[in-house]
């Protein structure tokens, strides 16, 4: 049974930093990992209680919350598109909440907390694309 799609394939969309593309994961990976090296002596650290007070920060740890269920659906129904998908949210989420909560520049419990969401974005991020066998480069 052939498949028929309609698909064009089109190496500028592909290969675009921005929209729902693997460079953009990437990209946001390297984003996060920038962060992380400029505080790297605090994630050493056990951060304690990691506080979501913001509705940003919340929506971060909800979405962490759901990569084990999105695997579990992966390998169910042998579709990795929708890992995909649930990454490029994360990304998405990730995004906003660095937009509305400071990071680097917050007081300290609230530092350590943000950095602990990030350290677990970074480490979420990482393991989906290299499930999909994409590389997450340190810079770019």
């Amino acid at each position: 049974m052939a498949h028929n799609s309609e698909y064009v394939f089109d190496l500028e969309r592909m290969v675009n930093l921005h929209g729902n593309t693997s460079r953009y994961l990437q990209y946001a990976a390297a984003r996060i990992r920038s962060i992380l090296r400029s505080a790297d002596d605090e994630l050493r650290e056990p951060a304690g209680n990691v506080e979501l007070l913001e509705p940003a920060e919340r929506a971060l740890g909800l979405k962490l919350l759901d990569f084990s269920d999105v695997l579990h659906d992966v390998a169910m129904h042998l579709e990795p598109h929708r890992l995909c998908a649930y990454l490029f949210e994360l990304s998405q989420t990730f995004s906003i909440f660095y937009e509305q909560c400071p990071v680097l520049n917050a007081v300290p419990s609230l530092r350590s907390s943000r950095l602990v969401l990030c350290d677990q974005a970074r480490d979420t991020l990482v393991t989906g694309l290299n499930l999909l066998g994409i590389g997450v480069p340190e810079i770019m």
